[in-house]
């Protein structure tokens, strides 16, 4: 008789779950946050941060779209950590770590990189200090879901999503996911 009594059996069943659980292990988690090269965690040291966009060159709409975005990331009840919204600005200082966060529209000369976050952070402690997020004007961008570009809504949710540290996920189980690091039109 083989039960959970004997022991040889509750070894191999302990032997299956922990084997299950390293191969799915993936495809548990929803997200997964960046390190520093030594393991800490890179987040800001307060729980919010405050954006300034500049949508020049972005479609009508544009402004709303990570405006809703960045409350996205705000009504994660399990977050405390808030984006800010600053105000519009007409600086193009993407790419600057200059302690001021910025997301605004222009060329990114990578093929196939429709968006882009850039940050910064302490090497040791892992502190964020600035994060900044562009979208691509080599493509088509669109605020009403249509199929005719990509949308500004969807695609600045997740790069804010990397402004908190989270990595792109490529899983086939991930293709549903914020974070997931590919997307196509509409």
């Amino acid at each position: 008789k083989i039960g959970m009594r004997n022991p040889l059996f509750r070894y191999i069943f302990s032997l299956l779950i922990t084997f299950i659980s390293l191969w799915y292990s993936d495809a548990l988690f929803a997200y997964q946050v960046n390190k520093t090269d030594a393991g800490v965690e890179i987040k800001w040291n307060t729980n919010s941060t405050t954006y300034y966009v500049n949508t020049s060159g972005g479609p009508s709409g544009s402004l709303s779209a990570v405006q809703a975005a960045m409350q996205t990331w705000t009504d994660v009840s399990t977050s405390p950590f808030t984006f800010n919204y600053g105000g519009t600005t007409s600086s193009t200082a993407y790419g600057t770590n200059d302690g001021i966060d910025i997301v605004c529209f222009g060329s990114i000369n990578t093929t196939g990189v429709v968006g882009q976050n850039t940050y910064w952070f302490n090497t040791s402690s892992g502190q964020l200090g600035d994060s900044d997020v562009k979208f691509n004007t080599n493509y088509q961008w669109v605020t009403d879901g249509s199929a005719n570009g990509y949308d500004v809504q969807n695609v600045a949710t997740h790069e804010l999503g990397h402004s908190l540290s989270l990595a792109d996920l490529y899983s086939s189980a991930d293709t549903e996911k914020t974070m997931y690091g590919n997307t196509s039109n509409g």
